[in-house]
């Protein structure tokens, strides 16, 4: 199909608490999206 898109993401996010006044954020996210017939682009 000529005008068909596809996206996939999916995501993960964690808090570190140090102490009352310090955050530490992790995050790790992967997405992928293909338009039509060209190759898939991920990041």
């Amino acid at each position: 199909m000529y005008n068909q898109k596809t996206d996939f993401v999916v995501g993960f996010r964690s808090f570190y608490y140090v102490t009352k006044w310090l955050h530490l954020i992790e995050e790790i996210h992967y997405a992928v999206r293909k338009d039509g017939d060209n190759p898939e682009a991920n990041m």
